[in-house]
């Protein structure tokens, strides 16, 4: 997958015992770089035991299932989402919605909106 390629962890804080969420997986926190889209937008993509992603637990990137992701605007989190509009599974990604973030979505949906973004801003 073309985004989990491209995620890059900027700092990740394991902890001694096993995540509060998930008694069989590890626990702790990390915090991936954000997706360039252009000059303006950016995705971010996170996954750990602090992250709404499943498994919660500080697992490397390839054993997620689902992601929490947010549209960051000119270097700031934004709740506007019109750039979005004309993505093919807008309406099934509007489902993951929570406000300012997009909670557990699956990794499928977020490789099909990261391929699509980038292609629509060349």
């Amino acid at each position: 997958m073309r985004f989990l390629r491209d995620l890059k962890v900027s700092e990740e804080y394991p902890r001694e015992g096993k995540s509060l969420f998930s008694s069989n997986n590890p626990g702790g926190s990390r915090i991936c770089e954000w997706l360039r889209i252009d000059d303006k937008y950016s995705l971010s993509v996170q996954a750990s035991e602090s992250h709404y992603c499943t498994p919660r637990a500080l697992l490397p990137l390839d054993k997620y299932e689902e992601f929490e992701i947010a549209i960051i605007y000119d270097g700031c989190l934004t709740c506007d989402i019109r750039v979005l509009k004309e993505f093919p599974r807008y309406e099934e990604l509007m489902e993951f919605n929570e406000g300012d973030i997009f909670a557990f979505v699956p990794k499928n949906l977020i490789e099909d909106l990261y391929c699509w973004w980038i292609n629509s801003f060349r």
